[in-house]
């Protein structure tokens, strides 16, 4: 059998583990609740960036932008397969 020392020592080692353990616990969990208000955060700055380029991209100065390199990128290309013909 043990003898009573042993028997205090045990209990107090499983009561430190315990405590232990509640204490990670609760720092778990506060560490979750703030990655969750982060991560919500990062969530409201991507929508809040996302409807400024649409807001942007939909206004006449974003819609002539969007012309303009449709239009040269479009002639670029155009020009380049024009001149490789031409080398062939």
């Amino acid at each position: 059998m043990l003898s009573e020392e042993t028997k205090k020592r045990i209990e107090a080692e499983e009561q430190f583990r315990h405590d232990l353990k509640v204490k990670l616990e609760a720092e778990l969990a506060t560490a979750k609740s703030a990655f969750a208000s982060l991560h919500k955060q990062a969530e409201q700055v991507e929508k809040k960036a996302t409807s400024k380029v649409i807001e942007f991209l939909n206004s006449s100065v974003g819609t002539w932008f969007l012309s303009s390199v449709v239009i040269t990128g479009g002639a670029a290309m155009l020009q380049q397969i024009q001149h490789s013909h031409e080398i062939e």
